[in-house]
């Protein structure tokens, strides 16, 4: 059974057929012309030559429509397969992502079995050692506090203190920016003699304006 679709083989039978159809046609116009069957009598009517054009125009016609049918369905068919291929692309990837991190999910639940696990086993002993080693550190946390109060107060608290980092570092990235813009001016020198001009105009009004304020 042939692989071909439909299309393919209406497209086949139609170009077989228009084929065959032309080689009659010359034929039987190279038969007519050896014959010279031209004559008033036996001159063939002009609407057979036309009819032959039309059924030409026909089956090119219907030749294209083909075609164009066809070449949409491959157009329709291939943007399909594309989109089909970008899902199964973003599917791979969001399973490959999953899977690392069900295996780091397992890791940290199997690690965390372990030290519970740990936990769950140690003595009664153990325990009451590590009882009485945080008591230890409480009370030397509370002798620490005693020699230095001012720790209690909230302003050294942890999100104090990270709120006055963020405040240094943002200066600290001002401090660069300005130092950036100014470092064109930095081998600048300045005009002396523009700037006594300046002071002695800044004098003279001065002046001008305290002899108002005395006259006043």
């Amino acid at each position: 059974m042939s692989g071909k679709t439909v299309p393919e083989q209406l497209s086949n039978y139609i170009k077989e057929r228009f084929q065959f159809l032309r080689e009659e046609n010359a034929r039987m116009e190279e038969i007519l012309r050896r014959l010279k069957f031209l004559n008033e009598e036996m001159r063939i009517p002009v609407d057979i030559s036309e009819k032959v054009s039309e059924i030409k125009d026909q089956v090119y016609n219907l030749e294209a429509t083909t075609y164009k049918s066809q070449a949409e369905r491959l157009r329709k068919h291939h943007n399909y397969l594309s989109k089909l291929k970008i899902c199964i692309k973003i599917y791979v990837n969001i399973n490959e992502r999953l899977s690392e991190d069900i295996k780091t999910s397992k890791r940290e639940l199997e690690q965390s079995k372990e030290k519970l696990c740990g936990i769950l086993n140690l003595s009664s002993e153990q325990i009451q050692q590590l009882e009485e080693k945080a008591k230890r550190y409480e009370n030397e946390v509370v002798k620490f506090e005693k020699k230095y109060p001012w720790l209690k107060d909230p302003m050294f608290n942890l999100p104090n203190i990270s709120k006055e980092v963020e405040k240094l570092r943002i200066l600290k990235d001002t401090k660069e920016k300005l130092v950036e813009e100014l470092s064109v001016y930095q081998d600048l020198k300045p005009d002396i003699s523009e700037a006594t001009q300046q002071l002695a105009h800044i004098k003279e009004e001065h002046k001008k304006m305290s002899s108002v304020l005395l006259d006043s």
